[in-house]
């Protein structure tokens, strides 16, 4: 080993790895290799990283500890030399329909202040006015979500070649009584025949207009409601059958829509669709930012823009002190995300629609923007789902990192970014109760993920 100050682990035991015991150089780029199973995530993840949360969590207060819940400490002996630890594994990423591109990056936080400090519009600006996370910058009618849910009738025909009777609409009981009608098959029929068509009329076969009867109403007759009829209530002993209270047929999505705003239960969601917001149509944000103008653009025009074109579209603002402050940080940050292959990304794109290898190159972009040193960074595959060209530009990203005074742990299997680590770290030698070893480790071999030497057999 070299004289570099190191981590110390001793009889790490979690999950499959068999009294494992590590001496890991600080401040290096290691790759961790093996088979599929072989204790990679075990020994990164699951003892490492979690040690090091475990340990800042240990450092709260007894009621922040509380609410953060608790870690347990994993299987080992003793753990000396452990830096503060940041996971950037795929599953790291913030999974909240509020949380964007845009503020994951910190390109927006940057926008947003030269859009409050320059851009023309007619109310005074303030920053919280350019924020969807904000009560005074999100659009009243979504509260910044950029989405409503509403119902989609065409969510509710199950099959457009049968009537009503035979069970056309999704929510059709076995008896033919439609959930959300809030009347009875007899009484839809009656509906149905004042519109010229039955409930045995199959619903291809349907006028636009009649369909739209069923689904949003009418007022051309008032009914009784209820799902069962006079006849069958007659039958119940025990209870007095009151006449059943009448009124116009509301339809089908109107109820159901009434029930959304009370109840976001499965059966109602099954029916749902989130649009985009019709007020603000989809920007998240109010009157004040989104229609505010900086240059001939809107911020959230900018931000619909990949992070390749918004670059381009950048440079075109008017120059201006603020403009000159806050320019080189926003394209420093949208140069790594190009880099690390994410130039086809806006920053408007929700963070839950991102892939796991997307997800975790855009932290580790803003990870590099940060600028903090002495952690040990952990990843996971960083190279899943990326580009061959822009593989160059992930290790130039990991060793900016590295640059910064950090210690990089990257599980990995491709070979070319496992032989551009300072460090690798073999294990295995098969999968599960066969793996969890530490077969090698030290500098890259032209063939780093190659068999590992094995020892001398028998004279």
């Amino acid at each position: 080993m070299s004289d570099l100050p190191s981590l110390r682990l001793r009889g790490a035991r979690e999950h499959n790895l068999r009294d494992l015991d590590l001496d890991l150089p600080l401040g290096q780029w290691s790759a961790v290799c093996g088979p599929s199973g072989s204790g990679k995530t075990s020994l990164v993840f699951d003892t490492l990283v979690r040690e090091g949360q475990r340990r800042y969590l240990g450092a709260l207060s007894a009621r922040a500890r509380h609410f953060l819940g608790k870690l347990g400490q994993p299987d080992m002996d003793s753990l000396e030399g452990l830096p503060a630890t940041l996971s950037i594994g795929r599953g790291a990423i913030t999974r909240n329909p509020r949380s964007t591109v845009g503020t994951l990056s910190g390109v927006l936080d940057l926008l947003r202040v030269r859009f409050a400090r320059e851009a023309a519009h007619e109310t005074p600006l303030s920053l919280s006015s350019f924020s969807f996370n904000h009560p005074s910058g999100a659009c009243p009618s979504c509260a910044g979500l950029g989405v409503e849910d509403d119902v989609d009738p065409a969510l509710l025909v199950a099959d457009p070649a049968r009537s009503i009777r035979e069970g056309a609409l999704v929510p059709t009981l076995k008896n033919g009584y439609t959930v959300y009608s809030q009347v009875t098959l007899e009484v839809m029929d009656q509906i149905c025949r004042a519109h010229g068509f039955d409930v045995d009329t199959p619903w291809a076969a349907l006028e636009p207009a009649q369909r739209e009867v069923i689904l949003f109403g009418t007022t051309a007759l008032k009914v009784p409601f209820g799902k069962h009829s006079i006849e069958s209530r007659l039958r119940w002993k025990g209870i007095t059958a009151r006449p059943r209270e009448e009124g116009y047929y509301r339809g089908l999505v109107p109820v159901i829509r009434e029930t959304l705003t009370r109840n976001r239960n499965a059966n109602i969601l099954r029916f749902v669709r989130s649009l985009p917001c019709q007020t603000c149509s989809g920007s998240r944000l109010d009157a004040p930012g989104r229609e505010a103008v900086l240059g001939g653009r809107t911020l959230p025009g900018l931000c619909a823009l990949p992070a390749r074109d918004l670059q381009e579209a950048l440079a075109e603002l008017p120059d201006s002190p603020v403009g000159q402050a806050l320019q080189p940080k926003i394209l420093a940050r949208l140069g790594r995300m190009l880099r690390l292959g994410l130039g086809h990304l806006s920053l408007e794109r929700e963070s839950t629609s991102l892939s796991g290898g997307e997800g975790q190159r855009l932290r580790l972009a803003a990870q590099l923007s940060a600028g903090l040193g002495g952690q040990l960074v952990a990843l996971d595959e960083p190279t899943l789902g990326l580009h061959p060209e822009s593989q160059a530009g992930l290790r130039a990203v990991l060793e900016e990192l590295r640059a910064q005074g950090n210690t990089l742990l990257v599980v990995e299997h491709d070979p070319d970014l496992v032989r551009a680590a300072d460090h690798v770290l073999s294990l295995g030698p098969g999968a599960g109760p066969d793996g969890g070893q530490l077969l090698s480790q030290g500098a890259p071999g032209p063939d780093p993920l190659g068999p590992p030497p094995q020892p001398p057999g028998p004279s």
